[in-house]
């Protein structure tokens, strides 16, 4: 149990990670705590990602004082300034740091509202869920295939070799995927470095906090566009889908990769609502997030890289209309968040450039038969959409009702009028992002059924913001402002 106090500090200090990147970047778009935690739970690790990616490429060797000592001494900094500033201050009638909150705050923290209730009950059933899957973790380390071959092998050698070590993958001997991004990898190793023999239990916790961000992100986006209600009800519904769960206690990337799209959806959709520097560098860094995760969420980042330019382009063409002059902050904004998520999201398929094996996705001859993917392409979709009802090999319904209601919802809305604008957008990317993933199982120079069956439960999952987010936009009433 003496690796236990390493470990929990290794934990706090990817959200530390993650709330000091929002503090430094974020204005007023995570406006209560959840908010706040499900990003730095996400942001946290990308951050620290990035971190041991630049210190090794400055050659210095991974270690806890390496990677941690940095954050905490910026904590120190900030704490020591605030104190600083708040001793500047003249005498209010009550001691620093013990005044009394507004009414308005106390409404708003102590739930005394029929919404704040509503609300408070959805974040505690996210609690609840995502410590059920926090102890289910715990019952076993990482030991399934993927889990191991693909993230926490990779963890052990950058763990070992204090770097990336490309020649000593190369050197593995195992199916697995040692070109995978590295997110995941990076921060079980330093999950690693703390626990020493308790390595493989060590790292749980880290898929149980992805969990909690994803349901944090549900309840947000609920609560943000429809009413208590309906808001309450389908966040909980959602929040139930047992596939969730499942992969909490598993040990892959999948789920982070969902709660993370979801988190660029909506920083988008914000981004979108009311453009500026500070939420374009949030959404490159929400989109970096995804690339950083798996080749996956690296084609959603792209598929995102122009969002910021088109704004910009949008806000210039309504300055010009209403004959105003200088563009170019907003147009330098978008430039510069554009070019950090490329910068970022592209960082790590640069390094693979350099190495001796290992190359890009997809990348060789055998997933290049077109005419062979054209005949595979009908089968792929209906495999895809027969998942999305069929239970798992176990006889359990994996999704529940998940896809038939937000199926259901979606051909409702669109047999409406009112509705239709709304949902559009969201639709629309769930078809890119269904159609793409079935052209990638049609390419595969794998038996067509075991890969769809095999790698489409997983696939599905990450399409599951744009479900939600056009469910929410479906029963949204038509006179409040929806996502989209």
């Amino acid at each position: 149990m003496s690796a236990l106090p390493l470990i929990l500090l290794v934990y706090a200090t990817q959200a530390v990670a993650g709330g000091l990147l929002l503090a430094a970047i974020d204005r007023g778009t995570a406006r209560r705590f959840s908010e706040r935690l499900s990003r730095a739970l996400l942001l946290g690790p990308a951050a620290l990602a990035v971190q041991m990616l630049l210190l090794d490429a400055a050659g210095v060797r991974f270690s806890l004082p390496a990677v941690l000592a940095p954050w905490w001494f910026a904590i120190a900094v900030m704490t020591a300034a605030a104190a600083r500033r708040r001793g500047s201050r003249p005498p209010s009638g009550a001691a620093p740091g013990l005044q009394a909150p507004s009414a308005a705050t106390v409404t708003r923290e102590t739930g005394a509202s029929g919404s704040s209730r509503l609300r408070l009950a959805v974040l505690g059933l996210a609690g609840v869920l995502a410590l059920i899957s926090f102890s289910q973790g715990l019952l076993l380390p990482v030991h399934t295939t993927d889990a191991m071959h693909n993230f926490a092998i990779v963890a052990r050698v950058f763990e070992t070799h204090g770097s990336l070590a490309p020649g000593a993958l190369a050197e593995l001997q195992f199916a697995g995927h040692t070109d995978y991004p590295p997110l995941v990898p990076l921060n079980e190793a330093l999950l690693f470095l703390a626990a020493g023999d308790a390595r493989a239990l060590a790292i749980k916790p880290f898929f149980a906090l992805a969990h909690l961000a994803l349901l944090l992100l549900v309840a947000e986006a609920c609560f943000r566009a429809l009413p208590p209600r309906r808001a309450a009800a389908l966040a909980a519904f959602a929040m139930l889908t047992p596939f969730f769960g499942m992969q909490a206690t598993e040990g892959y990337a999948d789920l982070r990769l969902a709660a993370s799209t979801l988190l660029l959806a909506l920083a988008g959709w914000q981004l979108q609502r009311a453009p500026s520097a500070r939420r374009a560098v949030l959404f490159a860094a929400c989109a970096a997030s995804c690339a950083l995760t798996k080749f996956e969420g690296l084609a959603i980042a792209l598929a995102a890289a122009p969002l910021p330019l088109l704004l910009a382009a949008r806000s210039a063409r309504s300055a010009r209309s209403a004959g105003s002059t200088g563009h170019g902050a907003t147009w330098r904004a978008a430039l510069t968040a554009t070019a950090l998520l490329l910068a970022l999201s592209l960082a790590w398929p640069a390094h693979l450039a350099t190495r001796e094996a290992g190359g890009a996705p997809l990348a060789g001859a055998e997933w290049h038969d077109v005419s062979r993917a054209a005949e595979r392409w009908p089968g792929a979709v209906r495999g895809l959409l027969a998942l999305m009802v069929s239970p798992d090999g176990n006889g359990n319904p994996s999704w529940g009702l998940l896809w038939i209601v937000a199926g259901a919802l979606g051909a409702w809305a669109l047999l409406t009028v009112g509705r239709r604008r709304a949902l559009a957008p969201w639709l629309a990317l769930f078809a890119a992002h269904f159609a793409l993933y079935a052209t990638v199982l049609a390419l595969s120079p794998s038996e067509l059924d075991w890969h769809v069956n095999t790698a489409g439960p997983r696939l599905l999952l990450h399409l599951v913001p744009w479900a939600l987010l056009a469910a929410i936009a479906a029963v949204a009433l038509p006179a409040r402002e929806v996502p989209g």
